[in-house]
């Protein structure tokens, strides 16, 4: 027995389901799927739901850094170790892709997705993270008709 929901989107990549080695229908025998994870609702102390906003932009950050030093280094070999003044074409480019990746770093916008944290009464926790709000408050709304507490 699968628990519909029709909240849930189709092809929702969890289901709750009766387990296999029971003949009643209490909510004791029912386990939570999702992925590789199985996890029999009895078992389950709460679970909450937490919105997500990340903001990744270390790498961008890294390569403006990168190319703002190798002009710094090009500008100090001219000016003092006596380089060819030809080389400022090389601060030139460098200062060039570091304006581009720091103009990729102001325009990146935030990576929104909403976490489902399971916790267990073995002190466990497991995650169901998902970029859907719709499949995040369906899972909940499920696992709370199932008698789990739900905390906010």
């Amino acid at each position: 027995m699968t628990v519909a929901n029709k909240t849930a989107p189709a092809g929702q990549p969890w289901a709750i389901r009766q387990s296999p080695s029971a003949h009643t229908s209490s909510s004791d025998n029912r386990s939570l799927a999702y992925g590789n994870t199985t996890l029999p609702l009895n078992r389950v102390d709460y679970c909450r739901l937490t919105p997500v906003k990340d903001w990744d932009v270390a790498g961008q950050h890294f390569n403006f850094m990168i190319y703002v030093a190798f002009a710094a280094a090009f500008l100090f070999l001219i000016v003092e170790a006596g380089w060819r003044i030809q080389f400022f074409a090389a601060i030139t480019l460098f200062l060039g892709i570091g304006a581009m990746s720091l103009a990729d770093v102001c325009t990146t916008k935030r990576i929104h997705y909403f976490r489902v944290e399971i916790h267990a009464t073995d002190g466990n926790a497991h995650t169901y993270t998902t970029a859907s709000q719709q499949d995040a408050q369906a899972l909940i709304a499920a696992m709370a008709s199932s008698g789990v507490s739900v905390r906010h």
